[in-house]
């Protein structure tokens, strides 16, 4: 059984939550980005997806929002 850590977690949920794909999903990669902030995950995600964080500003805040959460609450640390 592979082991699915939180960030791996995150990013399932966004994908049936939000609509991403995230083809190129390297939850590594996420964990890092989850230690430099919402900001950070949230505009990667953005990026990974083909899309401007500047230019789709409502779902990157929804992004950002979901990550937020997710760090106060502790599960991504």
């Amino acid at each position: 059984m592979t082991h699915r850590t939180n960030v791996d977690w995150l990013l399932t949920e966004l994908c049936e939550e939000l609509g991403f794909n995230l083809p190129l999903r390297d939850p590594a990669k996420f964990e890092q980005l989850a230690k430099a902030g919402p900001d950070a995950f949230a505009d990667e995600v953005m990026r990974v997806e083909g899309l401007d964080p500047a230019l789709n500003k409502h779902l990157r805040k929804q992004v950002r929002d979901r990550v937020a959460r997710r760090l106060s609450q502790g599960e991504l640390n």
